[in-house]
């Protein structure tokens, strides 16, 4: 795959176009206390990575440290 010579710049251009104060559909899930795709998602990257053994120590950081709040969300959903 060959990508455009351009394509940092466009793509750089596009993030300015986000308001600054939007945020991810799973954040406002895991902020307001809703089932979020945090498995699918997150949980997915740090499953495969483990299947392939390649280390994911970012993801696996973000799915331990919200995987609390999910719990809780699915519990009381």
């Amino acid at each position: 795959m060959v990508l455009a010579d351009d394509i940092v710049a466009r793509t750089l251009a596009g993030f300015d176009k986000v308001d600054p104060g939007s945020t991810a559909s799973m954040q406002r899930d895991i902020m307001a206390g809703r089932p979020s795709e945090l498995d699918d998602q997150t949980g997915a990257v740090v499953r495969i990575g483990q299947e392939l053994g390649v280390a994911t120590p970012v993801n696996r950081f973000i799915y331990d440290c919200l995987l609390p709040q999910e719990r809780l969300a699915r519990a009381s959903a």
